[in-house]
């Protein structure tokens, strides 16, 4: 059954600077417990999970609700969305499934007589398969008939797979990279990079990026051609910036931002290092801005950390569940996959007074201990008040009619005209932006504040101006 519940994250909200408004994603909508195994796919249309218990399954983004299920013959080792929807899945016992992507009814079925070492790959109307041994399998994509099969010369491990230029681009775990000719098999040309290699991810311009041990290098898909290198130790995984002019890379101690044209590191930043834990650092572009997400680490207690494009810290929240899979974004909701085989949706928090929803430009509301915070100045000026700031005793005046506030930072009490007054929580500063408890300020104000969790909503109720609404 689908739970839909607000789950608190012990969150904390940075801002800096000029930041366009970015809502953060802390409000749970749903969850489903399906034991995810070996295959997370998200896309906008739907979630490809591999379970435990119910086989291959589509859900929907937007609720997780079961769109389809199909039952392989054996457990999952990978799978792959073609652009027009078709589901390839390879699985343990060799077997090939073509699937609908609408529906998961089956297309066809072939057999390779191999273990795969990999989800399959698409290069034009060629299916391609690596299996233990570095051989290549290419099957009709219509028909599922092989087409070839090539081993590769080589005693080492798959590094990475995947179609770009027509080709398919081939990597080993000790820095040998192949482009492959995906109609007749034959090889297009051969690099040794001379680091090893973890990982491949497209780059901008007809580039591959493969990623090293020491850092990325831009490879030209077509001929091999050696790019770029750029130095990021560590590093496992990377995604492009919307507009292709950048990459974000994440490694064992942080993530990092290169110019996709020149190999140029824009910045770095350091967020402590997962390699004990056994775990990296997953950028994920949301919006505008970037979360930098643990996944893969054994330890217990693990942040999420909120960035803007230019590499500045914008705040962390905890993440009560240690991940395996990347976290991905569909229809403006973050997906993740927990260790504990559950998949989980998150949304932004909104806030509305007098049924009108409050717009925030810097900071961004958040959750914390059963607690919606939000940013001072904007909350009080949609109540109707005035806000101004001591620096020198870090306290914000909030005024609204004859009533006087006195917030001081990281403080639980407020001085009001009757006296101390709880804020049920603490004043938050970061920044420029003080923080403060919606439902203990509104209150104070004589507002009155209800939560729909199922919309994720802090709704308020404000009467006219003056103490207690009167």
């Amino acid at each position: 059954m689908i739970l839909r519940a607000l789950v608190i994250l012990m969150l904390v909200i940075v801002v800096t600077g000029d930041v366009a408004a970015a809502a953060v994603p802390s409000v749970q909508v749903w969850q489903r417990d399906v034991g995810v195994t070996s295959v997370f796919l998200v896309t906008d249309e739907a979630i490809y999970v591999s379970t435990q218990r119910e086989g291959f399954l589509a859900l929907d983004p937007l609720d997780g609700e079961v769109l389809w299920t199909f039952h392989p013959l054996a457990s999952v080792i990978g799978a792959t969305v073609a652009p027009d929807g078709d589901v390839y899945v390879a699985s343990l016992d060799g077997t090939i499934y073509a699937l609908e992507g609408s529906s998961g009814w089956l297309i066809w079925q072939a057999t390779i007589g191999a273990v795969p070492a990999s989800g399959p790959v698409l290069a034009g109307k060629t299916v391609v398969i690596s299996t233990y041994g570095m051989t290549l399998k290419a099957l009709e994509r219509d028909t599922g008939q092989l087409r070839w099969q090539k081993a590769l010369p080589v005693r080492s491990n798959l590094a990475g797979i995947r179609g770009s230029e027509g080709l398919v681009i081939l990597a080993t775990d000790d820095g040998e990279l192949w482009g492959i000719d995906p109609q007749s098999g034959g090889e297009v040309w051969h690099r040794r990079l001379g680091a090893p290699v973890t990982s491949l991810i497209q780059g901008a311009e007809g580039r591959i990026l493969a990623l090293t041990g020491s850092g990325p290098a831009a490879v030209e898909a077509k001929s091999g051609t050696l790019a770029w290198t750029g130095a990021f130790a560590g590093v496992r995984t990377g995604v492009q910036d919307v507009a292709g002019e950048r990459t974000f890379l994440g490694g064992t101690s942080g993530v990092a931002s290169f110019a996709l044209a020149s190999g140029r590191a824009e910045w770095v930043r350091e967020l402590g290092n997962t390699s004990n834990g056994g775990g990296h650092w997953a950028p994920v572009v949301y919006g505008q801005l970037l979360l930098a997400v643990p996944t893969g680490s054994a330890r217990a207690r693990n942040y999420l950390w909120i960035l803007d494009r230019e590499g500045e810290v914008l705040g962390r929240y905890r993440l009560p569940w240690r991940l395996d899979f990347e976290p991905r974004t569909a229809q403006e909701l973050l997906i993740t996959a927990g260790r504990d085989g559950v998949i989980r949706a998150f949304a932004p928090l909104r806030i509305f007074v007098n049924g009108r929803e409050v717009s925030f430009t810097g900071a961004q509301p958040y959750t914390d201990l059963n607690r919606a915070y939000a940013p001072l100045r904007e909350l009080a000026q949609s109540l109707g008040c005035q806000v101004t700031w001591d620096a020198s005793r870090k306290t914000a005046i909030v005024r609204r009619g004859d009533l006087v506030l006195h917030i001081p930072a990281w403080e639980r009490w407020v001085t009001a005209p009757e006296g101390m007054v709880s804020l049920q929580g603490r004043a938050a500063l970061f920044s420029d932006y003080m923080l403060v408890p919606v439902r203990g300020f509104v209150e104070i104000l004589g507002g009155q504040v209800n939560w729909n969790g199922r919309a994720g909503r802090v709704e308020i109720l404000m009467r006219a101006e003056g103490h207690g609404g009167g």
